[in-house]
């Protein structure tokens, strides 16, 4: 089966560079103000230069403009972009570019930043930034579902051989999850659940694991494998 994504313009990440464009143009009004070159209406700039916190903000100005302009990236590899992303039953395919899944030895969701981080056996890393690809959900569910599929059945010999496997900053054996060096058993945890939290262009994804009474939080954006890390984590917990 074959599922292409047609790439897409990341309105997003074009308003955080027209912001950084507007803000950097300020930046220049305020500065050019001081030699008698008036970018801006000149009673304008000469009301805001009068405010006491003016200095704050004028000094803010350019590490705000380059958060922006980290923020928006994705632009720049929408530009950079072949036309589609196609994926079929044996690997990924990006303009003259093809990654078979075997090929891929790990792989993060970096919520925060809407990516997805491949680590190939090579040690190369590959990101996919899900907002320039059209349905980039289902993108990503389809990428997961076919990189975990090969290696979950290895993920699953090691658990059975009594191994330890680390997940990032959680790690799983055949008696329960490893957080901060400390074995939380099966049998102690109450709950399992993630939680998504919002603040202006910041979203955390975390997973939250209530065991006895104690909560433990994990970012999911360090979580490694983490459709893996699911799949092995209904196998002890039927009902998670």
């Amino acid at each position: 089966m074959t599922a292409s994504f047609p790439r897409i313009l990341p309105r997003h990440a074009l308003g955080c560079y027209v912001g950084a464009a507007a803000l950097l143009y300020l930046f220049c009004a305020q500065l050019l103000a001081a030699i008698d070159i008036w970018l801006l209406p000149r009673s304008l700039l000469v009301e805001m230069l009068r405010y006491r916190a003016m200095w704050l903000v004028f000094f803010l100005t350019l590490p705000t403009v380059g958060y922006l302009l980290w923020r928006g990236a994705d632009i720049v590899a929408w530009w950079r972009a072949p036309a589609a992303l196609t994926l079929d039953d044996h690997a990924l395919h990006f303009g003259a570019r093809t990654i078979a899944y075997a090929d891929i030895a790990s792989m993060r969701h970096l919520h925060n930043r809407d990516h997805l981080l491949l680590t190939l056996h090579s040690g190369e890393r590959v990101r996919l930034r899900l907002a320039i690809w059209d349905d980039a959900w289902e993108l990503a569910d389809q990428l997961q579902d076919a990189v975990g599929g090969n290696l979950e059945a290895d993920t699953r010999r090691k658990l059975q051989a009594g191994d330890t496997v680390a997940f990032g900053p959680l790690a799983m054996n055949a008696g329960g999850l490893v957080h901060k060096g400390q074995q939380i058993p099966w049998t102690a945890i109450d709950t399992i659940r993630t939680q998504s939290d919002s603040e202006g262009m910041e979203t955390d994804e975390t997973l939250i694991i209530v065991a006895q009474g104690k909560t433990h939080k994990i970012d999911r954006s360090k979580i490694v494998n983490e459709p893996v890390m699911l799949a092995c984590l209904r196998q002890y917990l039927p009902g998670a």
